[in-house]
């Protein structure tokens, strides 16, 4: 299903899939603007390669789909998103036989540029500007961002309204400021990142931290699989001992400590339930075994994996 602001819908459809195509009177192409939108689907099978679109927000309600924006696919789960940029060109897929419900976000043009102008412009400097317009050009990190409790108090919340059939045009742009404000405050501790990197030029830190992010996507994707340092140097095209001193130097600890705390993350939402064993759940996370599941767990919550569990469900 899509949902929009803009009244003619099989020109926005046609506009999402990469194919529109308009001229003006002299038969000169012109490049539609696109407007706000939200495309909810349930599909077992999907493929859109090199799609042009403004700032997108890729998530799953449930399932799993891939993402790439010209470096290593994303494998974007349920607990991640994925952004991709004004006008960039990304690849969509979701593999045949594994079903995927899709919530993704299309920011209309030129809302970045409105929003921080909005949020940085002095009241007293407004009236000389009433659109809000600012010149300077964003381009959000391409990689996997992890849904934390702001983002999942919005999107369920649109989400909500979206299924009920009450989320009208001003309700859509309200969220939408939500969310671009919510991604300008991630863009801004991305570049606290970037800017902790050893370089002198910043063309250089910001490369730098567009491979560590290759790292980070592979290691968010593959949580539960046996991960090695060479692997992850390689995802990121480093050698082995550069990767392991720049990724703790950007993101202020190793990758084996980072894996481990998305692990326990994981752990801690699964036992909010009881659909599934303790010692189920740290096989599937990959810990070695479940004593040590349980000593970790302990260390990072206080509690063991029952405690916490019991704790919870009381």
């Amino acid at each position: 299903m899509i949902r929009s602001d803009f009244p003619d819908i099989k020109w926005l459809k046609s506009m999402v899939s990469g194919q529109i195509k308009l001229t003006d009177a002299t038969g000169k192409l012109i490049k539609p603007k696109w407007p706000n939108c939200i495309i909810n689907a349930t599909t077992s099978s999907a493929y859109r390669p090199d799609v042009q679109g403004p700032i997108s927000i890729f998530m799953n309600i449930s399932g799993t789909s891939y993402c790439s924006t010209g470096g290593p696919t994303a494998t974007i789960s349920d607990d991640f998103f994925y952004v991709t940029n004004k006008n960039q060109e990304y690849t969509l897929t979701i593999e045949p036989g594994q079903p995927a419900e899709t919530l993704n976000i299309h920011l209309g043009e030129d809302l970045s540029h409105q929003v921080l102008s909005g949020l940085v412009t002095p009241a007293d400097q407004i009236l000389n500007d009433s659109y809000g317009l600012t010149t300077e050009s964003i381009g959000f990190a391409n990689r996997l961002y992890k849904k934390d409790a702001a983002l999942a108090s919005i999107t369920k919340q649109l989400y909500t309204d979206f299924k009920n059939g009450c989320l009208s045009n001003l309700k859509l742009d309200e969220y939408n400021y939500q969310l671009m404000v919510y991604l300008l405050c991630q863009h801004r501790q991305i570049l606290r990142e970037v800017q902790k990197l050893p370089a002198a030029k910043a063309s250089t830190r910001i490369e730098l931290h567009r491979r560590l992010s290759y790292s980070l996507d592979y290691l968010h994707s593959h949580q539960n699989q046996s991960i090695d340092l060479q692997k992850l140097a390689g995802e990121a095209f480093l050698s082995k001992y550069h990767f392991l001193r720049l990724f703790k130097v950007s993101f202020g600890c190793s990758p084996y400590q980072y894996l481990q705390q998305l692990r326990l993350q994981k752990a801690s939402s699964l036992l909010k339930s009881k659909s599934m064993p303790i010692n189920q759940i740290a096989i599937e996370l990959g810990f070695e075994n479940a004593t040590s599941f349980s000593r970790l767990f302990f260390q990072r919550f206080g509690a063991y994996p029952s405690q916490y569990r019991k704790g919870f469900l009381s």
